[in-house]
C-alpha cells in the first residue's frame, strides 16, 4: 500500500491531495473525502497545474503566475499552503526551491505544526522529509520559512512563493522583496492566501491590482464557505467581538483600520456627554470642536 500511494503521488499533486489523510472532526480522513466541493473548483482546480508547471511536473504556458485566495477564517488556507509544500519537497521531479512567508512567527509555527500533524497521519510519507524550525527539507526540495515581523532580506531563487496572511503583515518590505525576487526564476509562481484585511492599506491596493491583472487569479468569496464552520458558534463569538473585526474574519469584507478612523461628530459627542447629558466640564461640544 505504501509504495501504491507513493506511486500516485508522483503523478500528479492532484493524486497526492486525494490520497493523503488530514486532521479533521470526527476522525482523521483522506483530504479527498473531506474537502468541500469549492476547495476544488475554485482554489485547487485553477492552482494544481500552475503549481505543478512551476516545479517542472508538466509543460506549457498557462494563464497565471499568480494566485490569491482571501477566505475566512478556518477555511483551511495554512493546511493547503503545508499540503503544497510537503507534496513539493517529497515528489517534484526534480529539486525545488520553496519560500513560506508567513505574516509573524506564530504563523509560521502554525504551518510546521499542520505539516507535523498530517505527517504523522500519513506514515507513507518519503524518507528523508524533515520539518525543522525555520525550514522544512525533503528528497526533492526545500522549504525556507521567513515572518514579516523578522529583519531579514531574501535575494535567493525560488520556483515558489507562499505568502501567509499578507492582509496583516506589519511590514511591506519583505513583500517588496519577494515580488522583486520572482522575475529571477522563469516560471516562480506566487501564491497568497489570506483573510480580508483594511481598506487604504497597501495590502488592499496590490491586491486591487491583482483583480484587474490578467496573470493573477483571485477568489474572494463573500462570507462563510467552509461547511465545517459551527454558523451558530459564529454569530455567538460576533457578540464578543468588534464588529469590524467579526466583518473582515467572517464575513470576508476589508474594513476601515481603527487606528485611523474618522468617527462621526455624533459618537465623538457621545463620548463627551455625562450620565445627565450634559458636556463634561461645562465646555459645549461646539467649542469642543472649534
Amino acid at each position: 500500500m505504501t509504495a501504491g500511494l507513493r506511486q500516485l503521488s508522483r503523478r500528479s499533486l492532484r493524486a497526492f491531495l486525494a490520497s493523503v489523510v488530514i486532521s479533521c472532526q470526527p476522525q482523521p480522513r483522506r483530504f479527498l473525502d473531506a474537502a468541500d466541493k469549492w476547495q476544488w473548483e475554485k482554489v485547487l482546480d485553477p492552482l494544481i497545474p500552475a503549481v505543478e508547471a512551476a516545479i517542472g511536473q508538466r509543460d506549457g504556458p498557462l494563464p497565471y503566475d499568480g494566485f490569491c485566495f482571501i477566505l475566512h477564517k478556518g477555511a483551511d488556507k495554512t493546511s493547503v499552503a503545508g499540503r503544497i509544500c510537503s507534496y513539493c519537497v517529497q515528489f517534484a521531479p526534480r529539486r525545488v526551491s520553496i519560500v513560506h512567508a508567513a505574516a509573524d512567527r506564530d504563523q509560521a509555527a502554525e504551518l510546521r505544526k499542520v505539516m507535523t500533524e498530517e505527517k504523522a497521519l500519513n506514515p507513507w510519507f518519503l524518507p528523508g522529509y524533515e520539518i525543522h524550525n525555520y525550514d522544512i527539507t525533503g528528497p526533492t526540495g526545500d522549504v525556507e520559512i521567513l515572518s514579516s515581523d523578522a529583519k531579514t532580506s531574501h535575494g535567493k531563487r525560488a520556483d515558489l512563493i507562499i505568502c501567509d496572511e499578507l492582509t496583516v503583515w506589519k511590514s511591506r518590505e519583505l513583500w517588496d522583496t519577494l515580488n522583486s525576487t520572482s522575475v529571477k526564476r522563469q516560471g516562480c509562481l506566487t501564491l497568497i492566501l489570506c483573510n480580508a484585511g483594511y481598506a487604504g492599506t497597501w495590502q488592499d491596493a496590490a491586491i486591487k491590482e491583482f483583480k484587474k491583472s490578467p496573470r493573477w487569479y483571485v477568489y474572494h468569496p463573500s462570507g462563510i464557505v467552509a461547511s465545517w464552520i459551527n454558523r451558530q458558534k459564529v454569530d455567538e463569538i460576533r457578540k464578543t467581538m468588534l464588529p469590524t473585526e467579526a466583518q473582515r474574519l467572517f464575513d470576508n469584507i476589508f474594513v476601515e483600520s481603527l487606528v485611523n478612523a474618522a468617527f462621526p461628530p455624533e459618537a465623538v459627542e457621545q463620548m463627551f456627554l455625562t450620565h445627565n447629558g450634559r458636556p463634561l466640564g461645562g465646555i459645549s461640544f461646539e467649542e469642543l470642536a472649534a
